[in-house]
């Protein structure tokens, strides 16, 4: 970038007292205008903005926990969410907030009236609308730093790598279990990190797959053959705090591994039971 734009980004920017401690902050509004004028895209200015130590306000809430550096980390980095239902859409949600620069969105499905208890952006004048033309709208109007690329499909072997492919993190938000070893196969193959997410009723479980580490088929103690399996769901349902709880916590073990921090449950199983408020982990070595 020329001086002339980190001056344009020095002189519209001001001093706040807020957050963590003084700093110099640019509005968003000021930043679009700037990328308007000069053929950029306000991702960019965000992260010029943040190396010359300057916080775009929408980020002036994160820098006390991710620090300026954190926040560029996560504006240069891309995380892909498989399945955009009750865990994938708040996921998404909460990563485009957090400033993650881009995000990769599959899921084949339209919005049903059974989706409107959990789901982020399910509504009742959206159903037959496919999921991701929602999601994606909504991602844009809350965060257009971020650059949202959706696949209308079902996330399969021979397109997975296409889908997750530059991504820093992968999101587990799929329904059944062979589908979900397909995704591990696919993480394993590129080399990146798989957060896995998967709700039940009452009950959540989360856990970080590395490659060569004990995984899904570790915790749910089957192979590929064993069929198109879905979990207890099938009998509890998924009410609406459920997903909430998970989701928030896959978007923040992701969030720990793209800013360089120690993921929580990687080798771990992470298992909550809502109802009677039980924690445990499961330390697979």
């Amino acid at each position: 970038m020329s001086k002339k734009i980190i001056n344009e980004i020095i002189s519209r920017s001001f001093r706040c007292e807020e957050g963590a401690g003084a700093l110099n902050c640019v509005s968003s509004l000021e930043l679009e205008r700037i990328a308007s004028s000069c053929g950029t895209t306000r991702r960019e200015l965000s992260i010029l903005a943040l190396e010359n130590n300057i916080v775009p306000i929408r980020y002036l809430k994160n820098i006390g926990t991710l620090g300026i550096k954190g926040q560029i980390m996560l504006l240069r980095s891309k995380v892909a969410v498989i399945g955009a239902g009750g865990l994938g859409s708040r996921v998404a949600e909460i990563l485009a907030r957090s400033g993650v620069g881009e995000i990769a969105l599959a899921d084949p499905d339209v919005y049903e009236e059974s989706n409107l208890n959990r789901q982020a952006f399910s509504a009742e004048d959206k159903l037959g609308i496919p999921k991701l033309s929602v999601v994606k709208e909504c991602l844009g109007k809350i965060n257009k730093d971020v650059e949202v690329h959706t696949y209308e499909c079902f996330a399969t072997e021979s397109n997975l790598e296409k889908i997750i492919n530059g991504a820093g993190v992968v999101i587990d938000a799929l329904d059944n279990i062979e589908d979900r070893l397909t995704l591990e196969e696919a993480c394993a193959s590129a080399n990146v990190p798989l957060v896995h997410g998967a709700i039940a009723g009452s009950y959540l479980q989360i856990s970080t797959v590395y490659p060569e580490k004990p995984g899904l088929r570790h915790i749910y103690g089957i192979t590929s053959e064993s069929g198109n399996i879905r979990g207890i769901e099938e009998e509890t349902g998924n009410p609406a705090v459920t997903p909430v709880i998970a989701s928030a916590i896959q978007a923040n073990e992701s969030i720990r591994i793209l800013t360089g921090k120690r993921p929580l449950f990687k080798n771990k199983l992470l298992f909550i039971d809502l109802e009677e408020m039980v924690i445990d982990i499961i330390d697979f070595s």
